[in-house]
């Protein structure tokens, strides 16, 4: 299967030269070229709102499926009264779970976050400051807001 970048590529090329033949040869019409403007446009939306399409960046969006389990997962962390309690339960079940840390919130709960690596949860990255428009930023842009987030972790964790 051919990735998400490569397919939109493909598609963007057809379409400019589905354009370029139609109006060199007075065979397209302007709703035509409307289409295929929407679906160009379609198509870059959907990549840039579902983060496994990778059109930005790779991203890994499954594990394993061998043998039964279930994967708790927290999100946009830490948070100063909840995660605790949320900690407490977990260590009185032995149960792990993953935390994905907003970059942003990690400043001033460093504690939190060490109790989480001590106890053997995994730290996720949720970007620094996880806008709702982050699927619009720019290659460059979403590496810094992973990076910069992997940095306070690792501050905090000596863990990457």
């Amino acid at each position: 299967m051919l990735a998400y970048r490569k397919v939109l590529l493909l598609i963007l090329i057809m379409s400019l030269l589905a354009v370029g033949g139609g109006l060199a040869t007075g065979l397209l019409q302007p709703w035509m070229v409307l289409v295929l403007f929407i679906l160009d446009l379609a198509m870059l939306a959907a990549g840039s709102f579902l983060v496994c399409s990778g059109l930005y960046i790779k991203a890994h969006c499954s594990g394993s499926h061998e043998g039964k389990a279930i994967a708790l997962t927290f999100d946009d962390g830490p948070h100063i009264t909840h995660t605790p309690q949320v900690l407490d339960i977990l260590k009185a079940h032995d149960v792990r779970a993953t935390f994905f840390l907003k970059g942003k919130n990690i400043a001033g709960h460093e504690a939190i976050i060490s109790r989480m690596a001590a106890e053997g949860h995994i730290l996720g990255n949720h970007s620094f400051s996880h806008r709702n428009t982050f699927g619009f930023y720019s290659t460059s842009r979403v590496m810094d807001e992973l990076e910069r987030t992997e940095g306070l972790v690792e501050k905090v964790t000596a863990e990457k």
